[in-house]
């Protein structure tokens, strides 16, 4: 979905654009941002009928995590590649 690309897409950013150790702090905070909505609306949603549909968009989102973290490890950091024209 919509969310999953946004996400993915940050991710990228991240590992392209941000030193090693803050880009995986930034992958971590997408991590608790889809947890935590997954949780909250999860809850709501026992609680209130209106909310079930956010639930289940969110539990949706919490178990494609995998495709952001796959485009994370992919992305090459833009120094690096700058670098290795350099060197190369």
């Amino acid at each position: 979905g919509k969310m999953v690309r946004l996400f993915t897409a940050k991710a990228q950013l991240f590992a392209k654009f941000w030193h090693p150790w803050p880009a995986r702090f930034g992958l971590f905070t997408l991590d608790v941002w889809a947890l935590h909505r997954r949780l909250a609306f999860g809850l709501a949603g026992l609680l209130m009928a209106s909310k079930r549909e956010s639930a289940t968009a969110w539990g949706e989102i919490w178990r494609r995590r995998g495709d952001w973290h796959a485009a994370f490890s992919k992305t090459v950091r833009y120094g690096a590649r700058v670098q290795e024209r350099l060197d190369g």
